[in-house]
């Protein structure tokens, strides 16, 4: 495993839990990244706990948002600049690639990369990893039909499932959930 991949992992997860993300995280986010990049360009990307590592990191990109707003007045979507959508589909692409070498979390952060992609670009999830309440239930993206994306499929376990991602029962409401430390590190 590359020590400085799982420094600069550690960092990240350490300006999470101190508290919200401010102005100051977001500058040391940015520049984590940027020597993220320097380290994948030199090959340092050598086991898939350096991959997922690296996911998370791209995973917290701090997007610009536009809101998108019905006649009502209704938030009804929110976009993404286009430098964090191509930094949440990296997230994506190497947790990808430590889940299929065998990294179990990363299935997960796979999961909630390509979530968080559809979502920078105002499309519906397929996994409803991603929420964050506006007010009262209001919700960023749009949560309708997840429960007919998420059905069985022959042979096949539901995606959340098959993700790795937590289930949500008919009167759970991700509003209502307090997820667990681990997905509120990860920027769930």
């Amino acid at each position: 495993m590359n020590a400085e991949v799982r420094a600069l992992f550690e960092q990240d997860q350490a300006d999470r839990r101190a508290g919200p993300v401010d102005p100051d995280v977001q500058r040391r986010d940015r520049a984590r990244r940027l020597r993220l990049e320097e380290l994948i360009a030199a090959g340092a990307l050598q086991v898939p706990e350096d991959s997922y590592h690296a996911a998370m990191l791209f995973q917290h990109a701090n997007p610009r948002l536009s809101v998108e707003r019905g006649p009502d007045g209704e938030i009804r979507a929110m976009h993404a600049d286009a430098d964090s959508v191509r930094s949440v589909w990296r997230a994506h692409e190497l947790a990808r690639r430590a889940a299929a070498a065998g990294h179990r979390p990363a299935r997960w952060l796979a999961a909630a990369a390509y979530d968080r992609w559809l979502m920078y670009q105002g499309r519906p999830q397929r996994y409803g990893t991603q929420w964050h309440p506006f007010r009262g239930d209001q919700f960023w993206g749009d949560r309708s039909g997840h429960d007919r994306r998420r059905a069985p499929r022959v042979g096949r376990a539901p995606p959340r499932r098959a993700a790795g991602a937590p289930s949500w029962g008919p009167h759970q409401h991700p509003a209502r959930l307090r997820p667990p430390v681990p997905y509120l590190l990860c920027g769930w």
